[in-house]
């Protein structure tokens, strides 16, 4: 018998030793491949960082060409005083913003704005250009312009203008 035990022994002893190591050999594995994951994910993250941090003087100029809810009120006072500057009398109408009450920070909305004018037909270009030039987002779509017979004080053509302005906005 003790020969016979020790034959058993000496094959059951490594058969279990190889199966302990090749379990221990598979859990190293599998950490190992989780190591490499959560070093990518790292990886990723630094890249993205990096990104944020590299354009950070970009996001901030683009920015200053939206609208806020704080500017929407000096955009409008905006517009009033380059009608004011231009001599067209201005009417602004319709003043529509999306909703950004319930919208994470950062989202882009829009305002849109109907706007009337009436004045010299040279007044009334030079009214719209500078509203189209203005530091924001601005488009104007929907322009109307028509003649509305002599103005009191020179006798020249009396123009009636109307467009409905988009203005981007970041909450």
């Amino acid at each position: 018998i003790p020969i016979a035990l020790i034959t058993l022994i000496s094959i059951v002893i490594p058969i279990m030793l190889f199966f302990f190591f090749y379990n221990k050999k598979n859990s190293i594995d599998e950490i190992t491949v989780k190591i490499q994951e959560e070093q990518g994910k790292t990886l990723h993250v630094q890249k993205i960082l990096s990104v944020i941090a590299q354009t950070k003087q970009f996001r901030e100029t683009l920015s200053q060409y939206l609208l806020s809810d704080n500017t929407i009120v000096d955009f409008i006072e905006t517009v009033e005083s380059v009608g004011k500057e231009t001599g067209v009398a201005v009417t602004i109408s319709g003043l529509v913003a999306d909703d950004s009450i319930n919208v994470p920070i950062g989202t882009i909305n829009k305002v849109k704005a109907r706007i009337d004018g009436k004045g010299k037909w040279v007044d009334i270009l030079k009214f719209a250009t500078l509203i189209e030039s203005m530091p924001y987002k601005v488009s104007l779509s929907n322009i109307s312009l028509r003649q509305d017979g002599m103005t009191e004080t020179s006798k020249t053509p009396s123009w009636n203008s109307s467009f409905q302005i988009e203005i981007l906005k970041i909450k």
